[in-house]
């Protein structure tokens, strides 16, 4: 019942602020990212006789975005994205798609939403490189992500999503039902995931976030917590702690044997003219059949082309295994 009284509430928000909708004028962008690289993952034993460790990694990401703002400053948007990855051949590449309607400092959000906990400032802030890969200070739990490409078996998926902004406040709430038919979710096991966060600056020096996701990915009971705080010592430098509660379903990664239990992660990076130099060690108290240590650590570079970066990454995970990549990154 919580999570029905929750959508609607989110629904009438968005259907209020349309019903003041006048003339509008509208707005098309594109924009995106393409990478390359080589990416090294250590093997132990577990890949074929004869796979490779060492592989080229590309990406190209284009989001479509159009908007309009009507006449007493009502404004609609819609998105969607196209994304490929190397090896993608015959797999889908265009994202289900996004509508919003705001005002002022409040939008919401329906369709293919990114979830308050997948969109909570600083989760991700111990990601590398230009692959942007965090073996040991990202969330190990499972919850729902904005997707980049199709819902899968999710395919009748459906979220709704708010946030509000006010000076150095930022809120956001979320609900995503995997199945908005019903029918499938008692097969499945499969439930809503409502998930929370709330950010707030101090004039540019310190950065706080705290969010949950309840039932994360739609597994009843997994409930997944964080709170993280940086802080910036000066224009170069900045220090960052992050606390996480895995709740109590594996990221597929790690397998579906075990716990994901807790990870304290603390994390930097100081910038030297175009370079900015950039590492974490995080603590992990979970148990699963792979894991052999319960710490973690990395350390990055990227160096700034004007237009473009050139970075690289070393990483180790719980499993003991050495990653590394190397590539270069454009934004447009």
């Amino acid at each position: 019942m919580g999570g029905e009284v929750i959508v609607k509430l989110l629904m009438v928000s968005f259907l209020a602020t349309a019903a003041f909708a006048g003339a509008a004028t509208a707005d098309v962008k594109i924009s995106g990212y393409g990478r390359t690289g080589l990416v090294y993952y250590e093997d132990d034993g577990r890949l074929p006789d004869g796979a490779n460790t060492t592989e080229i990694s590309s990406r190209l990401r284009m989001d479509i975005k159009a908007s309009t703002k009507t006449d007493n400053d009502l404004e609609f948007g819609a998105q969607f994205r196209m994304q490929w990855d190397q090896g993608d051949a015959g797999v889908e590449s265009i994202s289900p798609g996004m509508i919003s309607v705001g005002y002022g400092g409040l939008i919401v959000y329906v369709g293919n939403v990114i979830p308050a906990f997948d969109g909570a400032p600083l989760l991700k802030q111990t990601r590398l490189g230009v692959f942007e890969r965090s073996w040991g200070g990202d969330p190990i739990g499972r919850f729902f992500l904005g997707a980049d490409k199709g819902y899968g078996r999710d395919e009748n998926r459906v979220g709704v999503a708010l946030r509000y902004t006010r000076n150095n406040l930022l809120i956001r709430a979320s609900y995503v039902d995997p199945d908005q038919s019903g029918l499938n979710e008692s097969a499945s096991g499969y439930t809503e995931e409502l998930s929370f966060a709330v950010n707030y600056k101090w004039d540019d020096f310190l950065e706080v976030t705290a969010a949950t996701a309840q039932n994360g990915a739609g597994f009843e009971d997994n409930d997944l917590y964080f709170a993280g705080a940086r802080y910036t010592i000066s224009d170069v430098a900045r220090v960052g702690i992050n606390f996480v509660d895995n709740g109590r379903q594996l990221h597929s990664r790690q397998g579906t044997v075990g716990s994901p239990g807790n990870t304290v992660t603390i994390y930097g990076d100081y910038d030297i003219g175009k370079v900015t130099l950039s590492g974490y060690v995080a603590n992990n108290s979970g148990e699963w059949e792979r894991k052999q240590t319960d710490n973690s650590f990395g350390i990055g570079a990227n160096y700034d082309l004007g237009g473009a970066v050139l970075g690289a990454s070393l990483q180790r995970d719980y499993d003991e295994r050495l990653y590394a990549d190397m590539g270069v990154r454009f934004d447009f």
